[in-house]
């Protein structure tokens, strides 16, 4: 007759298999997210870099006399690992009377 064992203690291969399947499912959720937070993270710092160089820029203006001409100008910022090119460019109109 086979020994049967009556109090056996671990786990089955059955409930490790689970395990493992529900921690992968989570962890590939958590990787879908953090993609999205590095994606949104990377579009504010290019926004921020855009409002530097207007804020620059606007600084220029508020230091020139009221006849300088502006000339348009461009070039690069650094974000993370890349480089964003720019381009600003002043237009000026006489006020409607």
């Amino acid at each position: 007759m086979p020994h049967k064992i009556e109090n056996s203690s671990g786990f089955t291969i059955l409930e490790l298999l689970v395990s493992i399947v529900i921690f992968v499912v989570i962890l590939m959720a958590m990787a879908g997210f953090s993609t999205l937070l590095i994606k949104t993270n990377v579009a504010n710092e290019v926004r921020n870099a855009a409002v530097r160089v207007g804020l620059s820029k606007l600084h220029q203006v508020t230091l020139l006399s009221f006849d300088s001409n502006l000339a348009d100008s461009s070039g690069f910022l650094q974000v993370r690992d890349g480089t964003v090119a720019y381009t600003a460019t002043f237009s000026s109109s006489s006020p409607a009377h």
